[in-house]
């Protein structure tokens, strides 16, 4: 994620950014990974009442 090295992020970090973005941590993985497509993600935020649908 990070484009200055190798590192990777520590589980609390994880959690930080997986709350930010308002999934749960298997979620931002997911979607992390490309698992989890834009849209699926809109879909996830609008059903949790996060975002109005368009």
């Amino acid at each position: 994620m990070s484009h200055g090295g190798n590192r990777d992020i520590d589980d609390g970090l994880l959690g930080r950014m997986a709350r930010q973005c308002r999934l749960t941590r298997r979620e931002f993985l997911a979607l992390i990974d490309c698992q989890l497509s834009q849209e699926a993600y809109e879909d996830l935020l609008v059903q949790r009442g996060e975002i109005e649908s368009r």
